[in-house]
């Protein structure tokens, strides 16, 4: 005869952090990539306004439904503090060795892979042509603040919560499936690629016991892809 699996008490704080996640960023995909909001936040705006504003906007909404939103409604309702997912400011030396090291390796494959076609597309994301030096800070602050949200839900939240309640390998293969199908909407390559860096960045957060260094990594990963892309792209330029 078939058994259902038994819910454990303890059980309840990794499903919270399911939930967080998924309903996290699909409210997140909805509120950022809706064309009809889109429209109507944004209708009138010149182009390079409109291309500035619309990533603006996308990361906006994820730090606060990929951040802010599911950080108050997990501490209210689990025991868990910020620093049992990964938010301490207890520095582990390995932090500095896998941040320089990896950020070293992901910037090179993102020169490596700076004449693909897809990603020239993809990035930069903001569509404007011709860069000055504030939008160079602008696009480097708000990246940095998405990426901080983003990783604390997936490598802070997620991991650390399924983690804690059901062990290292569970916790690290649920993170990357959830994790590589947030990127299918992107391309194939990027599923595809999120499954060996979400592992990645599930070790270093384990080794490290924050999740500063995924936070670091991918902002390199993040700009670097965005820096390459910039300079391998004709129809973009800096203006001084």
């Amino acid at each position: 005869m078939l058994q259902l699996p038994v819910f454990h008490s303890q059980d309840l704080t990794p499903a919270l952090a399911l939930i967080l996640t998924c309903f996290g960023y699909l409210t997140y995909w909805y509120l950022a990539r809706s064309p009809k909001l889109l429209n109507r936040l944004f209708s009138g705006a010149d182009p390079d306004a409109l291309a500035l504003r619309r990533v603006l906007w996308l990361r906006l909404i994820g730090v606060l439904f990929l951040g802010l939103v599911p950080a108050m409604i997990f501490f209210t309702f689990t025991s868990m503090t910020p620093g049992d997912v990964g938010v301490s400011s207890n520095l582990n030396p390995d932090l500095f060795y896998w941040t320089g090291s990896l950020g070293f390796i992901v910037a090179g494959l993102t020169y490596i892979g700076r004449n693909n076609s897809t990603n020239l597309e993809n990035y930069p994301m903001i569509r404007i042509h011709q860069w000055g030096t504030n939008l160079i800070f602008l696009n480097t602050i708000s990246s940095a603040g998405f990426l901080l949200a983003y990783e604390f839900l997936f490598r802070g939240i997620l991991f650390f919560s399924l983690y804690a309640a059901w062990g290292f390998w569970p916790a690290t293969i649920i993170n990357i499936i959830i994790y590589s199908l947030v990127h299918f909407p992107k391309s194939a390559m990027e599923t595809i690629g999120a499954v060996p860096f979400g592992l990645l960045l599930c070790i270093v957060t384990f080794t490290t016991g924050t999740i500063w260094a995924a936070v670091l990594i991918h902002l390199i990963m993040a700009l670097s892809n965005d820096f390459f892309a910039f300079q391998t792209h004709p129809d973009f330029s800096y203006k001084k």
